[in-house]
């Protein structure tokens, strides 16, 4: 956010951390069930809210959390919040209530205070600003590239459009040699 605007001008959104937590789950030994589909809430004009999901290691992983905070690394889980998660997907699938939980995790995202995507195009300086895209982003990341290259070449086609100076592309990179090569130019030991 701070890449684009300058001190004098406004900025049109807030880039803030927002963390989500899981709670992770044993796991069906198989026998009870063999899959759990998805399990998604009704979504609210806050909130998706919270899925009940079975990993690719047969876990059952309920989450995320959506918590503005203020710490920008290394997310911390919160005990009662994952106790929270625990209760609560036990009330959604009781055949969890003795299952044991094995672990938890965090990850943060940004988010702004807007709920649409922050999509625009700035002619002026050839930007375009991708920002603010929430957890539909993977399903809607199609979408938005070919939505980023019509806006691209709307500004190429305007009248007043920046001319790309072509001596700045990047020069071809001599690909990395391989451990063979490394080795047989006594670069490394075997």
């Amino acid at each position: 956010e701070s890449l684009r605007y300058s001190e004098a001008s406004k900025v049109p959104f807030t880039i803030r951390p927002r963390r989500g937590q899981y709670a992770v789950f044993a796991g069906f030994d198989g026998e009870e069930v063999d899959f759990l589909p998805p399990l998604q809430p009704i979504p609210t004009c806050e909130t998706k809210g919270v899925y009940i999901f079975q990993s690719v290691y047969g876990n059952i992983v309920c989450g995320p959390t959506a918590e503005d905070v203020n710490e920008r690394d290394e997310p911390s889980t919160c005990s009662t919040t994952i106790a929270n998660l625990v209760k609560y997907a036990r009330q959604i699938v009781p055949s969890l209530q003795n299952m044991e939980v094995v672990g938890s995790y965090a990850g943060l995202r940004p988010a702004t205070e807007f709920r649409d995507y922050q999509i625009k195009a700035s002619g002026d300086d050839n930007w375009i600003t991708v920002a603010g895209i929430r957890s539909t982003g993977v399903s809607a990341s199609l979408g938005i590239g070919q939505y980023v290259v019509s806006l691209l070449k709307q500004m190429r086609q305007a009248p007043d459009a920046v001319k790309i100076d072509r001596s700045l592309r990047p020069k071809k990179i001599k690909p990395l040699l391989s451990l063979r090569e490394l080795v047989s130019k006594n670069l490394v030991e075997d």
